[in-house]
């Protein structure tokens, strides 16, 4: 049995979970990309995208645990996970990381993404980094709000003006702070199980120090 993060209930009704990206989701998450509209390919990977090749998906699945940390949501059918959004950080330094989400088309508007960012936060802040950085095309008006009601800092970018850079400061926190946290995300409706805390990978420390 999946080992989820979180179970919630959309806010249309329908049942999720999140759980860690594994390298066996490759071929789950090749048919969810290759399912999505062109913007958003585009709004992901800021150039049209017409095919997701192995390579791509092996990027996307295989994770370095030390550098790395990705979670994958699934609406469950029949016993079938079915991939419906996912996202990711990586560490750039000691302290700095960049985040990346993705929502399929038909899921969008659910406050999943609002779900993946609030897990992202979560477990960047107890790996000790204390700033979240993030890259979103200044058309991409959805992902600019989201990031606002999260606390991020919509700046200019080194991009130019198409693309936005998003900046969060990150601080270990409390329990009841990610508490408020989340109702403050999820309190204009769907139910939701708090995130659990994830423990930082085998080594993790060791490489810090």
């Amino acid at each position: 049995m999946a080992d989820y993060l979180s179970r919630w209930r959309t806010q249309n009704g329908v049942d999720l979970a999140m759980r860690l990206m594994r390298a066996e989701d490759a071929q789950r998450v090749k048919l969810a990309l290759n399912q999505l509209s062109p913007d958003s390919r585009r709004h992901r990977y800021f150039r049209a995208v017409a095919d997701f090749s192995d390579e791509m998906v092996t990027d996307l699945v295989v994770i370095d645990p030390l550098k790395q940390w990705a979670v994958l949501v699934v609406h469950v059918e029949k016993g079938i996970e079915i991939a419906v959004a996912g996202g990711r950080f990586v560490a750039e330094s000691d302290i700095t990381c960049e985040f990346s989400l993705l929502v399929d088309d038909r899921w969008q508007g659910q406050g999943v993404g609002e779900h993946i960012l609030l897990a992202l936060i979560g477990e960047a802040s107890h790996r000790g980094l204390t700033k979240m950085t993030g890259y979103v095309l200044s058309e991409n008006s959805s992902m600019i709000a989201l990031a606002r009601s999260m606390d991020f800092q919509v700046n200019e970018s080194e991009e130019g003006e198409s693309v936005k850079k998003l900046i969060r400061s990150l601080h270990r926190p409390s329990a009841g702070k990610l508490d408020r946290l989340a109702r403050k995300v999820f309190g204009r409706g769907g139910k939701t199980t708090p995130v659990k805390a994830v423990r930082e990978p085998p080594g993790f420390e060791s490489e810090k120090n």
